[in-house]
């Protein structure tokens, strides 16, 4: 309930935040804390606990750093332990949310130059999605403040919502290089350089100095495990994947991101175990029944697939994610491409910035005979991600399916396959089934039964009865192809200004 003041803003930017330059950095202030804070206004969170005068609140944040266990009292000094030693605070005042920004614009009418209503009230802006109210604040409070790390951090933040990754790389750096021991701002960096940069070797570097600095964060073993499956490194991977669920095997995401690696390195069993648990612990996330719907569909589980696509959506009904998924399934395992470019169609009308999925939707028209179509959607998604690996695969099948005795396709074809190979990440089986396929297209059948039985080898059970059709075709001399012409077939793809449910309605 609002009226009990639950609190929203992170802990990393809030008790750290605060007295970031006092007793913890040591930027700033004096050492000893009673008289550094004295007259501060703290702000503590706790994640699904609601406070009030005089309760005394035990509990972890959420993905946080320091557990908070603090007693509030009304004007009085509260303790809050932490891994850097205790931390004393003053609580003056509990703020109901709705409240935040007039309590803290109040406060700088009184006083203009109060940095911490400034990071506050920047804090609140930016989770209001008023970025550029929170950047005045912030530049404001840099002014004041250029020692402020914490607010380094958060402009950072406001920069990346702003969409302006260098000014943000550059304003991360900055809070690193003035709290270099802080594994928080490590972190930070880390998730900013892997999501947003694509910087995969230096956003291991940085989660690597923040479990230097705390081996015993769970995040930040996370952190370094997505980076090492980004990079095909699957023992690292799950080596700090499971670290992580040692140190916090409570955690749902972590759970996810073990399995992840499972599946993407073929152990689908293992993947869906990690899922179901991740399931136990935290139902509500729509991500992680898309995951547990990839598991089941390269098991060949295509009921339990759709069921949990079909759960993913009632969690969130515009996931482009469980669309996707599910057009794989019915295009791959079930053999329904009319269906399959429905899914593919409706998950680019939610999120056109994905290149795999009109990768996928290329496969799709392919297989209906829709050359044009097929071929729009690979170039545009090789102009939107040249090196993914996905991408190359689909490109290769295409003009294997097509070559109709051209030596210069089957070639390009080949090389392609080829890459996807060397990428080392992504699915093997599909890459070695369209190296088969390119062999076939220049007439080499001998290689390219090798090549089509380490594919059924690679691929998952799923995948393996389309696999084996392929080979008895290579073993008959008959390459992989497509329809010449688009097949007799009442569905045509709709523009992608057109949502799904306005084409099924017609």
């Amino acid at each position: 309930m609002r009226e009990t003041c639950r609190w929203r803003w992170s802990l990393w930017l809030g008790c750290w935040g605060l007295i970031a330059g006092h007793s913890i950095s040591g930027a700033e202030g004096g050492t000893n804390p009673g008289e550094s804070l004295a007259g501060q206004r703290v702000y503590p969170y706790a994640d699904g606990v609601e406070l009030r005068v005089g309760d005394r609140v035990v509990g972890d944040t959420k993905d946080l750093r320091y557990p908070l266990r603090v007693e509030v009292e009304q004007g009085r000094w509260a303790r809050v332990p932490s891994r850097l030693g205790p931390v004393w605070i003053a609580i003056c005042e509990l703020i109901p949310a709705e409240r935040a920004v007039t309590y803290f614009t109040r406060s700088l009418g009184r006083e203009p130059n109060d940095t911490h209503a400034l990071f506050f009230r920047g804090m609140e802006w930016l989770e209001r999605d008023n970025a550029s109210r929170a950047e005045a604040d912030l530049n404001r409070l840099l002014e004041l403040r250029p020692k402020h790390a914490a607010g380094w951090c958060l402009r950072a933040q406001v920069a990346r919502a702003m969409n302006r990754p260098q000014q943000a790389l550059a304003d991360f750096t900055e809070a690193v290089r003035l709290a270099p021991n802080d594994p928080l701002l490590w972190r930070h960096r880390a998730e900013f350089r892997r999501k947003r940069l694509g910087q995969i070797t230096g956003a291991v570097e940085d989660a690597t100095r923040a479990i230097e600095l705390d081996p015993e964060w769970a995040l930040a073993r996370y952190e370094r495990g997505e980076g090492h499956r980004l990079l095909g490194d699957w023992e690292r991977a799950i080596e700090d994947d499971t670290l992580a669920l040692c140190l916090n095997p409570e955690k749902g995401r972590y759970w996810r991101a073990r399995g992840n690696v499972w599946l993407e390195s073929g152990h689908p069993e293992r993947a869906l175990s990690d899922y179901s648990q991740a399931l136990k612990r935290d139902e509500t996330v729509a991500g992680t029944w898309v995951a547990r719907g990839h598991a089941h569909s390269h098991l060949g589980q295509v009921r339990e697939a759709l069921e949990d696509f079909a759960k993913a959506l009632q969690l969130e009904p515009g996931l482009a994610a469980a669309h996707n998924g599910r057009g794989l399934l019915l295009l791959q395992t079930v053999g329904d491409p009319q269906q399959a470019l429905l899914e593919f169609h409706e998950a680019l009308w939610l999120d056109a910035e994905t290149p795999w999925v009109r990768a996928n939707r290329a496969l799709g028209f392919a297989h209906l005979g829709e050359r044009e179509r097929a071929w729009t959607d690979i170039r545009r998604a090789e102009r939107e991600a040249p090196d993914q690996p996905w991408v190359k695969i689909v490109k290769s099948l295409l003009l294997s399916g097509w070559a109709e005795g051209d030596a210069g396709a089957a070639t390009e074809a080949a090389g392609l396959a080829w890459e996807g190979l060397a990428a080392g990440v992504g699915p093997q089986g599909e890459a070695w089934g369209a190296l088969a396929a390119a062999m076939a297209a220049g007439g080499d059948y001998r290689g390219a039964v090798d090549c089509q039985r380490r594919a059924l080898w690679e691929s998952q059970p799923g995948r393996q009865a389309e696999m084996a059709r392929r080979m008895m075709s290579f073993l008959m001399h008959r390459p992989y192809r497509f329809p010449n012409k688009p097949l007799d077939h009442e569905w045509r793809s709709p523009s992608e200004e057109t949502p799904l449910e306005t084409v099924r309605s017609n």
